[in-house]
């Protein structure tokens, strides 16, 4: 019975509803914006409310993160202040990875619903793409799903060696071998490796033909995920190995 077009029942006579595209700022529950989307990234997410931080949506452009109350990995002003890494919980001969775009959805598959929930991508480099290229060079920490610092930063992350190894996996669950290979010739070397298809500067090495094959006639780069000196990434295994994967988290 009015025309106001900003209660809870707009001129055309239906009832107003976040994302019509009229910010309904007199209804019931009133909207503080509505830009006719429901895209959670810009100045008016879904629930019609203008963005801010500490909403649970990240504001592309503006904010890094955005979890309500702050966490170990976003600060309350919409920082960074880690990124995750863990050794995947399942592994793949060299063949069996396929690509990097699989071995980044892998990574990311196995993080949700997780500790370590987020947008990951393998530390994995192929014939034609390095890990160096490929994944973002944090300035802030890289910290395993328990917290604690593997490396101070991108710099730190590619110096041959790690403040700490990565033995936890996307659950923050301790992947042990009993007894820890020492070295990429141990006995026992295989049970904790690792493709990276990378050295430790991210730089590029044999990627099983760029993870295409299982040939036991084949070699890929790969590490050890219990060493913190170079061999965390500094290993050749045969292509038919099982092995698995260091998963970075990106913005």
């Amino acid at each position: 019975g009015n025309d106001d077009d900003t209660d809870d029942c707009l001129n055309a006579c239906t009832i107003a509803v976040c994302s019509d595209g009229v910010a309904a700022v007199n209804a019931t529950v009133p909207e503080q914006c509505d830009d006719g989307n429901t895209t959670d990234t810009d100045a008016c997410p879904s629930t019609c409310q203008n963005a801010k931080c500490g909403d649970g949506f990240v504001l592309m452009g503006v904010e890094e993160c955005d979890v309500m109350g702050g966490s170990n990995t976003c600060s309350t002003q919409c920082k960074r202040t880690a990124y995750r890494v863990f050794v995947s919980s399942t592994k793949f001969s060299g063949g069996g990875v396929t690509s990097l775009a699989a071995a980044d959805a892998a990574c990311t598959a196995l993080s949700m619903g997780k500790p370590s929930a987020g947008k990951y991508k393998a530390w994995l480099g192929d014939a034609g793409t390095t890990a160096n290229n490929r994944l973002f060079h944090s300035t802030v920490r890289y910290i395993l799903p328990n917290n604690v610092k593997v490396a101070d930063d991108w710099t730190d992350l590619t110096d041959g060696s790690l403040d700490l190894a990565i033995t936890r996996d996307e659950s923050s669950q301790v992947v042990a071998i009993n007894p820890a290979p020492t070295n990429c010739g141990a006995a026992n070397a295989k049970d904790a490796a690792v493709w990276t298809g990378s050295l430790t500067s991210g730089n590029g090495a044999m990627s099983c033909m760029s993870w295409s094959t299982s040939s036991t006639q084949q070699s890929g780069q790969a590490g050890l995920f219990n060493r913190l000196d170079m061999s965390w990434s500094g290993c050749q295994f045969s292509c038919d190995t099982q092995a698995r994967l260091y998963c970075v988290e990106q913005p």
